[in-house]
């Protein structure tokens, strides 16, 4: 198991996001809550699946998708630092970020306006793709600033040894 999604209502069932067997994917397992009964199990070969996997690795899982994921949030990271350099403004800030500057162009104070808007949006984005596609190297860094936790993906697995998800089939 990957992740759990509690019902937002009180009728709906728990999901149990699960690696696929072989390692190829996710799965999305509905359990029951008062029971942890299965009642459906939704592959990632559907819709929902194949956007999660564009989403994180252009659907090239196996082949380095991830990796160039990362090192395209590592680009707009860039460029998006080194437009708020060439933004930065030599005098008053309220206009700079607010208003429009004298003597330009309608298009380059739009572009300069939506720009720093957007860079807010973009660079989240962008440390957010990098962080999910290097966990390992972001953890790395985190950890030089500040204490973390073990990472749940050095957690072994305990053995199916008799449990209820043992017995119960899905």
């Amino acid at each position: 198991a990957t992740g759990v999604r509690m019902p937002d209502l009180e009728a709906g069932p728990v999901v149990v996001f699960v690696r696929a067997q072989g390692g190829s994917g996710f799965q999305r397992v509905y359990l029951d809550p008062p029971t942890a009964r299965g009642l459906d199990v939704a592959s990632g070969t559907d819709f929902l699946g194949w956007l999660h996997n564009f989403h994180g690795a252009l659907a090239l899982r196996d082949s380095y998708g991830r990796e160039i994921v990362g090192v395209a949030g590592i680009a707009m990271l860039i460029s998006s630092l080194t437009g708020l350099y060439l933004w930065w403004p030599r005098g008053r800030w309220r206009n700079a970020i607010f208003g429009f500057r004298r003597n330009f162009p309608l298009h380059r104070n739009l572009h300069y306006t939506f720009g720093l808007w957007g860079l807010v949006l973009l660079t989240l984005l962008s440390f957010t793709g990098i962080v999910i596609a290097f966990p390992d190297a972001s953890r790395t860094v985190v950890a030089a600033f500040s204490s973390v936790s073990p990472s749940p993906r050095s957690t072994p697995m305990p053995a199916r040894t008799g449990g209820w998800a043992a017995r119960t089939p899905i």
